[in-house]
């Protein structure tokens, strides 16, 4: 027999082979946490579009509201003018189950004026798990389970 050197093709295929699953799964696996957490930063801007309504409202003493456009978008409007001060954008896992329109109006010196057919408490869906989000008078939010 003689004195083998290197590998055989079918011993770098398999090689190969293995790193490719290998990848592959580590792929899957990172798409999965950012779609997770693209998720929570949603849930997390829209804590931050509230309660900076009601900042908004209390230190420059004018009303803003938080419309919701029906789709995927939410926006901190400045009553006066209409002129959007933030806007956030919903990514396909988050699902905002609410009306079209105004959600919620920010008043001098920083009170919530909830819409009646909204209520205090926005309905959610993230990731297929139904969350609420609990506003207090002052522009608190708070994320509460059903």
């Amino acid at each position: 027999m003689a004195n083998r050197r290197g590998f055989t093709l079918l011993e770098l295929l398999l090689v190969l082979a293995l790193i490719g699953v290998t990848l592959s799964l580590g792929a899957m696996s990172l798409q999965n946490t950012m779609a997770r957490e693209r998720a929570r930063g949603a849930v997390s801007d829209l804590k931050q579009a509230v309660w900076g309504g009601a900042s908004f409202a209390a230190s420059r003493g004018e009303r803003y509201s938080l419309v919701f456009d029906g789709a995927k978008t939410v926006k901190l409007v400045r009553s006066r003018d209409q002129r959007v001060v933030r806007t956030v954008e919903l990514p396909d896992s988050v699902t905002l189950n609410e009306p079209a329109g105004v959600l919620m109006s920010f008043t001098s010196p920083g009170m919530v004026v909830f819409n009646p057919r909204v209520g205090r408490y926005l309905d959610l869906t993230v990731d297929g798990e139904a969350k609420k989000l609990e506003v207090s008078k002052i522009g608190e939010v708070r994320v509460v389970q059903p």
